[in-house]
């Protein structure tokens, strides 16, 4: 056998046929052996006798949830602004090329600190409206004295 043959052979895993003794009866198979034993046909893998798979268990039913009330919705010159009772924060609307703007934000804060790119595609006075709609009465938009 060559040395490419026996190194291929043994990578994979298999020994070469010369390795093997004629004379070695192969090990019988798990079903022969349940077979012998006297097992039943089902434990034999016999497809004829095996029963059929037990009925799946019902879904289990929906837990209730809070329902959510609408959110409120505000006007900032042209945009809406929907604020939603989890903290969340909707913007609906058209930039100034009219392209659409529909952007949920975790919450008030992480829409205050995106408008500084969003005045790049929003009007002055949309930027000046949407600071008034979402301060709150401890915070004050910027640029208010």
């Amino acid at each position: 056998m060559s040395r490419h043959k026996m190194l291929m052979a043994i990578l994979l895993g298999v020994l070469p046929a010369a390795c093997h003794r004629s004379d070695e009866k192969p090990a019988p198979s798990a079903a022969a052996t349940a077979q012998a034993q006297g097992a039943p046909a089902t434990e034999r893998g016999d497809p004829a006798k095996t029963p059929p798979p037990p009925p799946a268990a019902p879904a289990a039913p929906a837990l209730p949830t809070k329902a959510e009330s609408q959110p409120r919705e505000v006007d900032a010159a042209g945009l809406t602004l929907r604020l939603h009772d989890n903290g969340h924060v909707t913007l609906l609307g058209k930039d100034r090329w009219g392209g659409a703007i529909d952007t949920t934000y975790e919450n008030r804060d992480f829409l205050l600190k995106a408008l500084p790119v969003l005045e790049r595609s929003i009007g002055p006075e949309q930027v000046a409206a949407l600071r008034r709609a979402l301060a709150t009465p401890t915070e004050k938009p910027r640029g208010a004295k």
